[in-house]
């Protein structure tokens, strides 16, 4: 059995990790169990925990991994506690699930890339489109019609006005579109509208030969 830690019990954690581990522990009772959920927030965590069915609660994560010894951790956090946390997990050799992006800098990328070598600790970036039924069938067709020439990706959000939201948030359908083709050799970008957020249309050209367009309208 896996026993799964938590590390951050804020909104994102609830609704994208908890609530489906949850579902998952529910229907396969002998291959999981939801061992323990840190937030510095001890009442949220006490409350992380009855919700969700974690077994205890903790607000101090040094602590949690210490005394649970998990065989794995889901890492949510803050933009700029990613890499300090996702350093720590590394280190001590507990698989892990980082949330993205991989730092609020190009540096901290680098150093956590540079310790997730080091450490050769078994690790995932949470870009689940990855994960998607549809993507993988029509990853599936490409294999047996390609080669691929050309792939086009949107995406497309209400009221997102953040400065942060084309490396924080649109890394999806970036890495949706590099899963499908393959390595980025060059792009071009243009910006069709400014307002309360920019948008994005990028030509993308892959290594691989295929050509590709994505739309990032955060504002649409």
């Amino acid at each position: 059995m896996i026993r799964i830690a938590i590390a951050g019990c804020g909104e994102h954690s609830r609704t994208s990790h908890a609530a489906p581990l949850a579902r998952y522990a529910a229907t396969h009772p002998n291959e999981i169990q939801l061992a323990a959920a840190c937030d510095l927030n001890a009442e949220r965590a006490i409350e992380f925990c009855r919700s969700f069915g974690f077994l205890r609660d903790y607000d101090d994560l040094d602590r949690m991994l210490a005394l649970e010894k998990p065989d794995a951790c889901v890492s949510v956090m803050p933009m700029e506690k990613i890499v300090e946390v996702g350093i720590k997990l590394l280190q001590r050799r507990i698989p892990c699930v980082i949330e993205k992006p991989l730092g609020t800098t190009l540096a901290e990328v680098q150093r956590l890339a540079e310790v997730a070598r080091e450490t050769q600790t078994p690790h995932m970036v949470s870009v689940n489109r990855r994960f998607m039924p549809y993507l993988n069938r029509a990853r599936s067709w490409i294999s047996e019609h390609g080669p691929l020439r050309y792939v086009r990706a949107s995406q497309v959000r209400n009221q997102r006005s953040e400065r942060d939201f084309i490396w924080s948030t649109a890394i999806h359908v970036l890495d949706a579109l590099r899963y499908i083709a393959g390595d980025v050799e060059n792009f071009e970008v243009k910006l069709p509208r400014r307002g309360s957020a920019t948008w994005y249309v990028i030509a993308l050209h892959f290594a691989n030969g295929t050509t590709g367009q994505v739309e990032i309208l955060p504002t649409a």
